[in-house]
C-alpha cells in the first residue's frame, strides 16, 4: 500500500519518520503510556527509530497496519493507526 498523507491548515497525518524517534522515545517514557501500550521495557531511543522506521514501513508495504503521526505546528502529537 502507498504511503498516503493527509493535511489541513493547522494537522498533518503522515507515515512516522526517523525524525520522530526523539518524540516517540519522550512520550514512552509516560508511565500512564507504558501501562496502556505494550511497548519494550526499558524504552530506548533505538526502540523509538525502529518503531518510526522499520516497523511503520512494514505496516505499509503490507497494507495491513498503516500508521500515522498526527502532526500540528511541525511537532508530533500523537500515532494512530
Amino acid at each position: 500500500m502507498e504511503k498516503i498523507a493527509l493535511a489541513t491548515v493547522s494537522l498533518e497525518l503522515v507515515a512516522p519518520c526517523a525524525d520522530d524517534a526523539e518524540a516517540l522515545f519522550a512520550a514512552c517514557q509516560e508511565p500512564r503510556i507504558q501501562a496502556w501500550v505494550p511497548t519494550p521495557r526499558p524504552y530506548t531511543l533505538t526502540d523509538a527509530r525502529e518503531f518510526a522506521t522499520s516497523i511503520s514501513d512494514a505496516g505499509w508495504a503490507a497494507g495491513t497496519d498503516p500508521l500515522w503521526a498526527i502532526r500540528t505546528g511541525g511537532h508530533l502529537a500523537g500515532l494512530l493507526g
